[in-house]
């Protein structure tokens, strides 16, 4: 297949300035081996990154093999349709690499996508799922994605979700013999929003590990659904799994679901869960009144603390700028 190396035609398909000041401020300025998919189609390639990663496309799915280990590997999946948007990742042995997941939605549609990781062993990866939404659009969102992890192989996955009136999330994650993964999901909805998470966590061998934390901020009337589901098996001896949940109230009219629940087929195995809702107090709501800040600011002070507490332990420099000029200038 012959790559389209012209990153001017992609912006004359897209056509909406907003976009492409956005995409040039937000993907650009990081220093990485880029891929564009413009619905569902492969448009733009680094000529460096065909070394690297092997591409297959049908018209359903796009495949995306990584062959050799790179710093920074970076999918911008552009979407304009309402059609279903598949991407299958596959990673080969002792790689070590950080793969940042963008998608850009231009029009206000419904969508549906799914992304399926394939980790093979003695890997190392970070995948960071950052996604362009416009507040105004209310779009509505269908995600699945399923990571299958194998021996000796470890995972950090960091998301954030903000900017999207109507969410329906699943992921299914899969772990071999001494193998890891860190899940961390950060949730900022705003005006009538509704969230619906479901996370199923599988511990198959020996040995293996899973942390999930879920930090969310909710403010002006809001619908929240946690569903969480770890299964241990019986071959999975001495594995642990830890499920923290917090969760800041800001305003009234809010509700908020979670359910996490455990299947445990073997006693050599530890669990530990934590669940926290937390509302502004009154003596230190009272305490703020009287130093001369109004109820308003008060509420951004504490929404801008809550993000920039996350922000601390993020060590890629582009993705912090991100959350400091697009998200925190948002609460």
């Amino acid at each position: 297949m012959k790559y389209k190396n012209n990153i001017k035609k992609l912006f004359k398909i897209i056509k909406k300035k907003k976009y492409i000041k956005k995409i040039k401020k937000n993907i650009f300025k990081i220093k990485s081996y880029k891929i564009f998919i413009f619905n569902n189609k492969i448009f733009y390639i680094n000529k460096k990154i065909k070394n690297i990663i092997k591409i297959k496309y049908n018209k359903k799915t796009t495949k995306i093999n990584l062959i050799k280990k790179k710093n920074i590997i970076h999918i911008i999946n552009i979407i304009k349709n309402n059609k279903i948007n598949n991407i299958k990742i596959n990673i080969n042995k002792n790689i070590k690499t950080t793969i940042i997941e963008q998608n850009i939605l231009i029009k206000k549609i419904k969508i549906y996508y799914k992304y399926i990781y394939k980790i093979k062993k003695n890997c190392k990866i970070n995948i960071i799922i950052n996604n362009i939404y416009n507040k105004k659009e209310k779009n509505k969102i269908k995600k699945k994605q399923y990571i299958n992890i194998d021996k000796n192989s470890k995972v950090k996955k960091f998301n954030i979700f903000n900017n999207i009136k109507k969410l329906k999330y699943k992921l299914i994650c899969k772990l071999k013999k001494k193998s890891y993964i860190n899940i961390k999901h950060i949730l900022l909805p705003y005006k009538n929003n509704k969230f619906k998470l479901n996370i199923k966590l599988i511990n198959k061998n020996k040995k293996s590990k899973i942390k999930y934390k879920n930090k969310c901020l909710i403010n002006k009337k809001n619908k929240i659904k946690l569903n969480g589901l770890i299964i241990i098996k019986k071959k999975s001896i001495n594995s642990k799994s830890y499920w923290i949940n917090k969760n800041l109230i800001i305003n009234k009219n809010i509700n908020i679901i979670n359910k996490p629940k455990i299947k445990i087929l073997n006693k050599k195995n530890k669990f530990i869960h934590k669940t926290s809702i937390t509302n502004i107090k009154k003596n230190e709501y009272f305490f703020i009144l009287n130093r001369g800040i109004k109820k308003k600011k008060y509420k951004k002070l504490i929404s801008i603390y809550f993000v920039k507490k996350i922000i601390k332990k993020i060590k890629i420099k582009y993705i912090k700028n991100y959350i400091k000029n697009n998200i925190i200038k948002n609460i």
